[in-house]
């Protein structure tokens, strides 16, 4: 009885190990396949160049079969997709890996040197874009010191407008006045230079009164004609000035009563400053 009650219990641990071990190999083998079919669709991917998917295909793969070379397959389609952080990253968690194992395979050592390859693609890359941003840095720097410096508006002080309004003002009002007063007089001139020489003219013109001769020789009728062409010269002259004391006038009023600034311009290339005033 105790013989056949063993060999029954023997017959169970038997048919218990059995169930386990097919159980263990067939979740086995849903893994592998799930593994499989998440990295058949990762290299479709990867061949429509859509690497970002095929990235987190690979990496699925691995979480499922921590397979090394999905992290290679993971870290490069990353990097053809300029994800130069993550493709890092995998890229040395799979050297890691890779190196810790003993036995490698062919294409293990292969995906290796690859490896090795495209991150130092990566560090070159990333080494660029710093220097890169580095001299974008500095040219905003040096544009915004230039916009702070291209422009330095010098206004007057109220103490400098003052003592210019002092004497700018009866400076002005006198050159004025001169103005208009040399301006009549110089019409005054003219018109009187007109008179005479209408009278000139009615005398050259005039013949014999009684037994005398009323008129003027030739000689005597060029000398005055001369002596009038001489004094009208003098009165235009006088309006001229008159007519510039009164514009120079004119100008220190209006110099006066107006804002000024001074703007200073550097020229590119360090070749001078340009000086503007604006009234």
């Amino acid at each position: 009885m105790q013989f056949q009650l063993r060999s029954l219990l023997s017959v169970m641990a038997v048919i218990v190990a059995l169930a386990v071990c097919s159980t263990g190999f067939a979740q086995g083998s849903a893994t592998k396949e799930a593994a499989s079919g998440a990295l058949k669709l990762a290299r479709h991917h990867y061949k429509k160049e859509n690497f970002e998917k095929a990235a987190s295909l690979f990496l699925e793969s691995f979480e499922i079969d921590p397979d090394p070379v999905s992290l290679f397959y993971a870290g490069r389609s990353q990097q053809r997709a300029f994800k130069w952080d993550q493709a890092e990253k995998n890229l040395k968690r799979f050297l890691e890996l890779a190196e810790a194992r003993k036995n490698k395979s062919a294409m293990l050592e292969t995906a290796m040197r690859k490896a090795r390859t495209h991150l130092a693609e990566i560090r070159q890359y990333k080494a660029h874009e710093a220097r890169k941003s580095s001299e974008a840095e500095t040219k905003r720097i040096a544009e915004a010191k230039g916009k702070q410096q291209a422009v330095a508006v010098v206004e007057p002080s109220a103490a400098v407008t003052a003592t210019a309004a002092s004497w700018q003002a009866p400076t002005a009002w006198g050159l004025a006045g001169l103005g208009v007063a040399a301006a009549a007089y110089g019409g005054w001139q003219l018109s009187d230079i007109a008179t005479r020489s209408a009278d000139l003219d009615r005398q050259a013109k005039e013949e014999k009164v009684g037994d005398k001769l009323a008129g003027l020789d030739k000689q005597t009728y060029k000398d005055h004609r001369a002596e009038l062409e001489l004094d009208q010269t003098k009165a235009i002259v006088v309006i001229g000035v008159g007519a510039v004391a009164v514009g120079a006038g004119a100008y220190l009023l209006w110099a006066s009563s107006a804002t000024r600034s001074v703007i200073v311009t550097p020229l590119v290339g360090g070749r001078g400053v340009l000086v503007a005033m604006r009234f």
